[in-house]
């Protein structure tokens, strides 16, 4: 863990319970020990020794630290699919260093899927505490209608086969497991396909995509 996420972070005092308190301890910390915690707001690292440790934690502000800023890029689309897979998609978005993702309701979505933004954020923040990332993943849910057709790709099979590199207005549209239907096509006139003779799972593409376009 690189650091701890506290949405406090700047506060003279901060206390701990829960999940916080079992990873210091877990850490094996013990009183009069500094720990880095961080907001995830700022690119600054905030230290404080532990004054008290038991059923709970208190912290004491020691000092701050201005971090160098992180920078992140790129905007993906992606086709709402089980809940479970966004889940377990989220962590590596943003180890990638994915700077926003817009989830919509596609036509072949699961529409009985409901999006829990405040699990996504935690999923965020706990990755954010393992890779070292200043400032999470943006995520946000946006109709269809909502989409400008005449900046968004889509990652399609009827697509033709090139780099992904994209211009700084254009957004890749990644479509649920069961792909895009005809009228969406009709709608998204632009395509690509990824250079595969396999085809990708919806979570598999968007990762194989943002690696592409930001690694």
């Amino acid at each position: 863990m690189q650091f701890l996420y506290h949405e406090n972070a700047s506060e003279q005092i901060l206390e701990l319970d829960g999940d916080a308190l079992k990873h210091i301890k877990a850490q094996r910390k013990r009183v009069g020990d500094i720990l880095r915690v961080q907001n995830l707001r700022e690119f600054r690292a905030y230290f404080y020794e532990i004054c008290e440790l038991g059923r709970k934690a208190t912290l004491k502000l020691n000092h701050a630290k201005e971090l160098s800023a992180q920078e992140y890029k790129g905007k993906i689309i992606w086709a709402v699919c089980d809940v479970s897979v966004i889940e377990r998609t989220l962590a590596g978005l943003n180890e990638l260093g994915l700077d926003e993702l817009i989830l919509v309701y596609s036509q072949y979505s699961q529409g009985n899927v409901r999006l829990d933004f405040a699990r996504f954020g935690r999923i965020l923040a706990n990755s954010c505490e393992q890779c070292g990332r200043a400032k999470a993943l943006k995520i946000s849910l946006k109709n269809i209608s909502e989409i400008d057709e005449k900046s968004t790709i889509l990652l399609d099979f009827e697509g033709e086969i090139k780099d992904l590199k994209l211009s700084q207005n254009q957004t890749l549209f990644i479509g649920p497991e069961g792909g895009f239907s005809e009228a969406e096509r009709q709608r998204f006139k632009h395509k690509i396909a990824l250079n595969s003779p396999l085809i990708l799972r919806s979570n598999t593409a968007i990762i194989a995509c943002v690696a592409k376009m930001l690694l």
